[in-house]
C-alpha cells in the first residue's frame, strides 16, 4: 500500500501541471457531457455525486494555483496570505476528504447496480466518468494534505 501513495506523491509532484490538466479536461468532458445529457431523468441524481470532486477542484485551484498555496506550515511563515490558505485547506481538508470518500462509495454502489447487461450505456459512462473525477479528486487530496 505504501508503494502505492509513494508512486503517487512522486508523481503528482513530478508531473504536477500534467496531473492538474488532466483534472481540468475530466471537468471539460464532463459539463459537455452533462449539456448533453441535461433532458435525462437520471441527470439529477448523479449530480451530487460529481458535486464534491468539483468543489475540491475549485477549492484546491483557488488555494494552490491562484493564491500559491503551500501544504506545508513552515512554508507559509512570513506571508499572511499564504498562512491564510493554509489554514483554510487545514479547514477544508477533513470535511472533503471524508465526503469524497462517501461519493466515492455511492458511486461505486450505484455502478454495480442492476439491470447488466446496461441498456442504457450513456448512464454507464456517466457512472464510470463520476468515479474517474472522484478518484483523481482522492489523489490530489491525499498528496496534498496539509502537514506542520
Amino acid at each position: 500500500m505504501n508503494y502505492i501513495y509513494y508512486f503517487l506523491h512522486y508523481f503528482m509532484n513530478q508531473y504536477f501541471w500534467v496531473s492538474y490538466s488532466i483534472w481540468v479536461l475530466i471537468f471539460i468532458m464532463w459539463i459537455i457531457y452533462l449539456i448533453k445529457q441535461i433532458s435525462r431523468s437520471h441527470f439529477p441524481k448523479f449530480i451530487a455525486f460529481n458535486f464534491v470532486p468539483f468543489l475540491t477542484f475549485l477549492f484546491f485551484t483557488y488555494v494552490f494555483i491562484i493564491n500559491n498555496g503551500s501544504n506545508v506550515a513552515q512554508f507559509v511563515v512570513g506571508n499572511d496570505t499564504a498562512k491564510k490558505m493554509w489554514v483554510l485547506w487545514l479547514h477544508l481538508f477533513e470535511p472533503l476528504y471524508f465526503v469524497n470518500v462517501a461519493s466515492g462509495a455511492g458511486i461505486i454502489i450505484a455502478l454495480f447496480f442492476p439491470p447488466y447487461p446496461p441498456q442504457q450505456w450513456a448512464l454507464f459512462i456517466l457512472k464510470i466518468l463520476i468515479l474517474l473525477t472522484i478518484t483523481i479528486s482522492f489523489c490530489f487530496l491525499m498528496v496534498f494534505a496539509p502537514t506542520a
